[in-house]
């Protein structure tokens, strides 16, 4: 995506100055990495890949690449980010950033692959290049490079975690790495700076500010964190910049009926649907709801969506400045938080699930997602988002034994008595016989005390913001326990 205004071809970007300098130093950095090396002809059992110039990077134009490899590449997970931010404020480390530039060309390739000769490259001898490093564009560079660090990771006396294949940990100090994005925090951080600089050439950010268009921001020992600038980018793309604000991403009760999806409308639907995703992964748990039920219309947007999906913006300019905010507290548990809406669908009489888990009292990961089965009482319903649940808070409590190398309680709460007492009982009962087993995860989970399940008042059950669009009073109040709090009132 450009900016407005860049150049998008090679020959307008050499019209300016200061995109000349900038491929200058893009060709600058292949040469000095070697990426490639001059050849007269292509060998005839090859296929040539062709280049393209953007924003002063050559990228090869991979989707004519013929490969039957594996070339799958790892990320992070963002609950697996929001850990270990949770974890440095807990120990009071700041976390330290750094960025890895021309990341992929760290990368080797396991085979030839051969490119014609891009423009403003001058000086070739030959009539094609063969590629020595992985460069953008090619279908295997993301794993190149992903092998490559993971390399010197280990070389350099790190643990890679087998819950988070981009987390990393020694002794005092943990990494993560997010494509080429590094994040370091520990008692003894300096060492793998260096040798990161060394090895990479990586630049030092400094301490956190801005990581996957969130910003963060330390004040005393809490760390604060929104994604204002990205929510106003977001705003001025639909024409939303000055719109009237509302006071709850739905309408309370909200629902799309058979006669609603029969108006079908020709609008930026699923690009704006995508926009508002990341923007609830990132820091606003408050629009995941919105945003789940809003997806179920991706490939049919109707009116109704649509003008809900522009009150979901409406909301976020209400709440622009609105940031999540992390503390120390004095309880390391996991806690993870489980609801469920019964027969929520008037369509298919599916129901939904909600959850929000918690590490050191600081929200870590949540979502909402309609059950794939039809239940048949809320039990059952409550019962099946619970073992979702489960198995989240299981995945993540392994994440924090890698982080603390310590086990950690791990507490799932249940607002259904009924639902909590299928799973401590191993008896067949009437009202579970029919439940299909890869729900008795749960019931296993605890009989083996990988977590403890505890009853939670609806009232303070967070995940009921996960499950319904619910009203103002309602939601104002698990605005709270999700820890996020407005810009005017943050410490």
């Amino acid at each position: 995506m450009f900016i407005s205004g860049d150049p998008v071809t090679y020959e307008d970007a050499i019209q300016s100055e200061e995109w000349t300098d900038a491929i200058k130093k893009e060709l600058d950095a292949h040469e000095k990495m070697k990426t490639w090396e001059e050849c007269d002809e292509v060998p005839k059992e090859y296929c040539p890949i062709d280049t393209n110039v953007k924003k002063a990077r050559l990228v090869a134009k991979g989707y004519q690449e013929k490969t039957e490899e594996q070339i799958y590449s790892p990320v992070a997970r963002l609950s697996t980010v929001r850990l270990l931010l949770s974890l440095s404020v807990q120990k009071k480390w700041k976390v330290t950033q750094m960025d890895v530039p021309t990341a992929f060309l760290n990368g080797k390739l396991e085979k030839s692959v051969y490119i014609k000769i891009p423009k403003g490259l001058k000086k070739c001898r030959g009539s094609v290049l063969k590629l020595n490093r992985a460069l953008y564009g090619l279908k295997e560079a993301p794993k190149c490079w992903n092998e490559t660090f993971n390399k010197f990771a280990e070389n350099i006396g790190f643990t890679r975690s087998k819950h988070d294949v981009c987390l990393y940990t020694k002794e005092k100090c943990i990494m993560l790495l997010y494509v080429d994005d590094i994040l370091l925090i520990g008692e003894e951080t300096d060492k793998t700076v260096m040798e990161l600089k060394t090895q990479f050439n990586t630049r030092d950010m400094g301490i956190l500010s801005t990581f996957l268009g969130i910003e963060f921001e330390y004040k005393d020992d809490k760390l604060q964190f929104s994604q204002k600038s990205m929510i106003i980018k977001i705003l001025e793309k639909f024409g939303m910049s000055q719109c009237n604000g509302a006071s709850t991403p739905l309408e309370p009760n909200f629902i799309v009926t058979k006669e609603d999806e029969m108006e079908l409308v020709d609008v930026p639907y699923r690009e704006l649907i995508g926009s508002l995703l990341y923007v609830s992964m990132g820091s606003r748990p408050d629009i995941t709801y919105a945003v789940s039920y809003l997806s179920r219309y991706l490939d049919k947007p109707n009116n109704k969506v649509w003008v809900a999906a522009k009150r979901v913006l409406r909301y976020l300019r209400a709440t622009q400045s609105m940031s999540m905010v992390y503390e120390k507290t004095e309880n390391m548990q996991l806690i993870g938080y489980s609801d469920s809406d019964w027969a929520a669908d008037p369509t298919n009489r599916k129901s939904v699930t909600g959850s929000v888990i918690f590490f050191c009292g600081n929200p870590v990961a949540w979502f909402s997602k309609k059950q794939n089965c039809v239940t048949l009482s809320s039990t059952e319903a409550e019962y099946v988002a619970g073992s979702l649940v489960s198995a989240e808070l299981i995945a993540l409590k392994g994440i924090v034994k890698d982080l603390t190398n310590q086990q950690v309680d791990t507490v799932l709460l249940m607002d259904n008595q009924g639902a909590i007492k299928i799973s401590q009982n191993y008896e067949n009962s009437k009202r579970s016989k029919h439940i299909d087993v890869k729900y008795h995860f749960l019931k296993d989970s605890v009989q083996k005390k990988l977590i403890l399940i505890q009853y939670v008042d609806t009232k303070k059950n967070i995940a009921d913001i996960m499950t319904k669009a619910l009203g103002r009073c309602i939601f104002s109040v698990h605005l709270v326990s999700l820890k996020l709090v407005a810009g005017d009132n943050c410490p």
